[in-house]
């Protein structure tokens, strides 16, 4: 019997390029081991490919949802609109009166948006958690609805978190307007002090202009000639009246006369001094 007729040694053949010996003791083509990584990456990829769709199926119903919900409450505003006994109030009024009633409007519209916002948050979150739980597990859960105590006790939770946070919002919405007219009081204040500051200045300004002429004058007056001349002369005048006066005044004190009992003479010695 031939060495290369026996069927134990038919089985062992030197290992080639396209075969490599695994842990187990078994040998594997590189082919067969690739075409089970294949089968492996295409049903990952399928499984992904599925949760995606499940996904995008989710966000489109989310989306159609809030497509519905944003036509319901356009419809609503607008019965609303026409139901309203004011509707139409602004088409008769002026320029002036809607100019005035303005800021209040803008005010309001702020405040409805902020909490028209909120709400419409709080049910996006709801929606969305209800669908990714029909995604998830496959319950039929409509939403808003809900058997467990549990889900009572969160939607009462969620509930109560939304009172809060509307409130929350209306509060800011007050303490906006009157942070606002907090701010119109200051610029109306602000405005006021810059004319007051701006008419002193110019006050001021004046009376540094009538200073500055005064002492023009005073100093054009010492440069004068002429007025020079006539101080000059007025103090001679003065130094002579001075001089009389009290020359008359002794004649009559030396003279001996009871000057006290004649009027005329009384009257002149008052004057002299």
């Amino acid at each position: 019997m031939s060495v290369a007729g026996t069927p134990e040694l038919m089985n062992i053949s030197p290992l080639g390029q396209s075969q490599k010996i695994t842990p187990e003791g078994f040998t594997v083509s590189p082919l067969t081991a690739n075409k089970d990584f294949a089968g492996n990456v295409q049903d990952s990829f399928t499984n992904k490919k599925a949760t995606r769709t499940k996904t995008c199926r989710a966000e489109d119903g989310f989306l159609y949802h809030d497509w519905l919900k944003a036509q319901v409450l356009q419809h609503k505003a607008e019965l609303l609109m026409l139901s309203d006994p004011e509707y139409g109030k602004f088409d008769s009024m002026t320029k002036e009166e809607l100019q005035e009633i303005m800021p209040k409007l803008k005010k309001d519209l702020v405040i409805a948006a902020s909490v028209h916002g909120c709400q419409n948050r709080v049910m996006k979150s709801l929606y969305f958690t209800k669908t990714i739980e029909q995604i998830m597990y496959g319950t039929d859960v409509s939403l808003g609805s809900g058997d467990s105590a549990a889900e009572s006790e969160k939607r009462r939770h969620l509930e109560e978190l939304f009172e809060n946070s509307c409130r929350t919002v209306t509060e800011l919405g007050q303490v906006q307007q009157e942070l606002e007219r907090l701010q119109d009081e200051y610029i109306a204040i602000k405005k006021k002090n810059f004319e007051l500051m701006k008419k002193s200045r110019q006050l001021y300004a004046e009376l540094q202009a009538r200073k500055q002429t005064k002492e023009d004058n005073i100093v054009n007056l010492s440069q004068d000639q002429e007025s020079r001349r006539l101080s000059d002369q007025y103090k001679n005048t003065v130094q002579k009246i001075t001089i009389l006066k009290e020359t008359l005044q002794g004649l009559i004190l030396g003279s001996g006369v009871n000057w006290m009992q004649d009027e005329k003479l009384a009257k002149l010695v008052e004057l002299l001094a």
